[in-house]
């Protein structure tokens, strides 16, 4: 499961970005929840990797493995 989200100019997001659940970015905050398969999955934050519309983004993905369970995220703004 991948989320990008768009790069902040003078703003580094830092390799745990979202783990802690509430994060501050200019002018925004993101509240970042989900169920039990969300929260033991690996998480791994990627920047630079591609370009949409010539601005680069970071790659937020969480890792999955075989599931019964339907993974669930929920981002709030």
């Amino acid at each position: 499961m991948t989320f990008l989200i768009s790069g902040i100019p003078g703003h580094i997001l830092p390799s745990n970005f979202g783990e802690g659940g509430v994060e501050d970015l200019p002018g925004l905050q993101l509240v970042f929840s989900g169920n039990r398969v969300i929260r033991d999955a690996e998480r791994v934050l990627r920047y630079g990797e591609g370009m949409v519309k010539g601005l680069s983004y970071y790659n937020l993905t969480y890792v999955l493995q075989d599931q019964v369970e339907i993974p669930e995220v929920v981002i709030k703004y």
